[in-house]
């Protein structure tokens, strides 16, 4: 049986939005339970949509919005990629 994995991160009304190799979605803006889902399913590399740098058009108070939610999220795990 093949492990799930996320494939693709984008932002949509003010949340992450984390799809998955299994065709499913995880979506929220709780730091803790977005580092629960990279701690769970982030396996390999996986695609930022360009939803994630203009976030302000996407629900977020700024373009750097969701990338701080993500950062805050790694922080968490002990890691800072982005």
């Amino acid at each position: 049986m093949a492990k799930t994995y996320i494939t693709f991160l984008s932002a949509d009304e003010g949340k992450l939005t984390f799809s998955l190799s299994n065709k499913t979605e995880i979506t929220s803006n709780d730091p803790k339970k977005i580092a629960g889902v990279i701690s769970k399913y982030s396996l390999q590399d996986y695609y930022l949509s360009s939803s994630m740098e203009f976030a302000s058009e996407h629900g977020f108070k700024t373009n750097k919005s969701a990338i701080n939610l993500l950062n805050k999220a790694e922080k968490l795990l002990g890691v800072y990629n982005v």
